[in-house]
């Protein structure tokens, strides 16, 4: 998503610019994804990273912890800790993090949204 002026790379950085769908999958096959936002309502990348098996480096907060609940490629970090991140990015860099195989990448979790019906209908009851 970033555009860099002149020179793209940045050591193992690299800006790729706008790329396809499928190109952003491919990436999330070939590397890891980290995810240090701490303000998302649903985490995409997180979802779409998960479901090729990337190994995923996830600031800690509720909403990653919903995505990703029961999948053994992520790791999280506290979203204002910049030192847990940069020790688990050398852990994959040195590969003592490594992808595990996985016969199920996603697992089946609670419907939140069930549970939010549920409260509006119980909301509903006690106006009338």
């Amino acid at each position: 998503t970033l555009t860099l002026p002149e020179d793209k790379s940045r050591g193992e950085v690299v800006c790729l610019g706008q790329i396809s769908y499928e190109q952003v999958l491919e990436q999330y096959k070939r590397g890891s994804l980290v995810f240090p936002s701490y303000m998302e309502s649903f985490g995409y990348p997180l979802a779409e990273a998960r479901a090729v098996g990337t190994v995923v480096l996830a600031a800690d907060t509720p909403f990653a912890r919903e995505v990703l609940a029961g999948y053994e490629n992520a790791y999280f970090f506290p979203p204002f800790a910049p030192e847990q991140l940069a020790d688990l990015m050398e852990q994959v860099a040195t590969e003592k993090i490594k992808r595990k195989e996985s016969l199920q990448q996603c697992t089946e979790t609670e419907d939140s949204w069930k549970l939010v019906i549920q409260q509006v209908l119980q909301l509903g009851k006690a106006d009338n």
